[in-house]
């Protein structure tokens, strides 16, 4: 993370910024406090929100505690951190004394980025007046400042970056894992079950850049399984498409220890890192991680890493799963998938038929996951030439997905077209073509905007077709 900057007024700017926030009249004493504090605008500015809210502090007896702070300075920090904590310290213990949860919900704020913070995060009730109270206090002290709001997530707070640093500095280890932990939960609980709705994705961003930092800031001692949970969200909907770099960038924060572009993959394994030095059991999550962190891996080329991945996964669902399971039949339709791409056609037959028949079993001959699966199948016969065999499969796909989607589904329209080429290969060109265009009108009517790759090659195929001299 880049060092903050404070910037240094002159000292008679400085003074004029002190006597115009505190509301206080010049004098020798205002002189001294300036000069204990080097100009900087950041402590100047501390100091006078916390003697306008303290009118009976002089500020000899305020400039007395800054010199008493500066002479014991914490090991190790720097000259103009010690000199803006010396402000702060005193103005946090007096919001404390206003509103008895102030430090404590300025320390949960801490472990957070520091800009767009909704406060959601930093309660579990819904209406939390110890929340509102110590907010009100921390506001008054200018530790923290309603920055906007959230549709989806309420009050959005922001505090500033070295308040951040000292508060965290000041926490003690079991401070620090409660906030930590605390933290993962909420980012968690507020994500759950959101990586199925594209929709969400967007809203999520806000609470991705702060389960970033958060996970940037935990250490191994401290880690969760709602950390990892969180962690395989983003590597999900990372997958799926969303920006995560962009989701980054909002947070106005440098992030340069925590590679973004490597992707979701580096979400996945710091997940699965987690989950595998938890001490409780958690075999059945740590098996749908390596089943992920599988795939994901498959995606990028990195095959070993992705069969190890997969084999650990399924191993670990063989143990402790029924033999009949569907999370058997996802291990062995991935691995089936991977040993295709390796061309070890002749191992990965039986697994997928395998997966197939397990799920048509679970979830009936009808299921779109069984189309999923026949379209998998009907891929590996056409790679072995048997094409004959990998006709009807493909059709029951085309039937299963129609019955389930509507006729104006655009993945219809792609599988249409599959079914259109195998008919083709097959010789059955009047019928090839009729599923063709049929699939073309679909995709044409389905609001792709244009430049999409399913509508292109489409419109690609239609004009080959015509080429050919087939009345399309």
């Amino acid at each position: 993370m880049t060092p903050v900057e404070i910037k240094t007024l002159p000292a008679a700017a400085a003074k004029a910024l002190l006597m115009r926030i505190s509301g206080r009249e010049d004098s020798p004493d205002m002189d001294r406090l300036v000069a204990e504090l080097d100009g900087l605008a950041l402590a100047i500015i501390q100091a006078g929100a916390f003697l306008k809210q303290k009118p009976r502090t002089t500020i000899a007896a305020y400039a007395d505690d800054v010199a008493a702070f500066l002479a014991k300075p914490p090991p190790g920090w720097k000259r103009d951190e010690v000199l803006v904590a010396a402000t702060f310290e005193p103005s946090i213990r007096k919001a404390g004394e206003d509103a008895r949860h102030a430090r404590a919900v300025l320390q949960q704020a801490s472990v957070f980025a520091p800009d767009a913070l909704p406060e959601a995060l930093l309660t579990d009730a819904e209406d939390d007046r110890d929340l509102g109270d110590a907010l009100d206090a921390l506001q008054r002290y200018s530790h923290i400042r309603l920055e906007g709001y959230s549709e989806h997530f309420g009050k959005l707070i922001s505090f500033h970056r070295i308040l951040g640093l000292i508060v965290r500095n000041s926490m003690s280890e079991g401070e620090t894992e409660f906030a930590l932990k605390n933290a993962a939960r909420r980012i968690s609980n507020s994500l759950r079950g959101a990586h199925n709705d594209e929709r969400t994705w967007e809203r999520s961003s806000v609470l991705i850049t702060h389960l970033i930092v958060v996970a940037q800031r935990t250490a191994r001692e401290y880690q969760s399984e709602s950390l990892a949970d969180s962690l395989m969200f983003v590597a999900l909907i990372s997958e799926a498409g969303f920006d995560v770099g962009d989701a980054v960038a909002k947070i106005g924060e440098k992030l340069a220890a925590w590679p973004i572009h490597e992707g979701p993959i580096l979400f996945a394994e710091r997940a699965v890192g987690i989950i595998r030095e938890l001490p409780d059991d958690r075999e059945e999550k740590l098996a749908d991680y390596l089943s992920v962190l599988g795939r994901l891996y498959h995606a990028i080329g990195r095959l070993k890493d992705s069969e190890d991945a997969i084999l650990a996964s399924l191993k670990i669902r063989q143990r402790v799963l029924s033999p009949d399971h569907s999370k058997i039949a996802i291990c062995l339709n991935n691995l089936a998938q991977l040993l295709q791409a390796t061309n070890r056609l002749v191992e990965a037959e039986p697994l997928m038929r395998r997966a197939l028949a397990i799920d048509e079993a679970a979830m009936g001959p009808d299921h779109p996951l069984v189309a999923i699966r026949l379209n998998n199948l009907a891929s590996l016969l056409q790679a072995t030439n048997r094409l004959a065999e990998a006709e009807p499969l493909i059709a029951r796909h085309c039937d299963i997905f129609e019955a389930s989607y509507g006729a104006d589904h655009p993945q219809l329209g792609i599988a249409w077209v599959n079914h259109g080429l195998a008919l083709l290969q097959l010789g059955r060109a009047q019928e090839g073509v009729e599923r063709i265009k049929r699939a073309a009108a679909n995709l044409e009517a389905s609001g792709l905007p244009d430049g999409h790759p399913w509508l292109d090659g489409a419109r690609s195929l239609m004009a080959q077709l015509r080429e050919g001299g087939w009345p399309v």
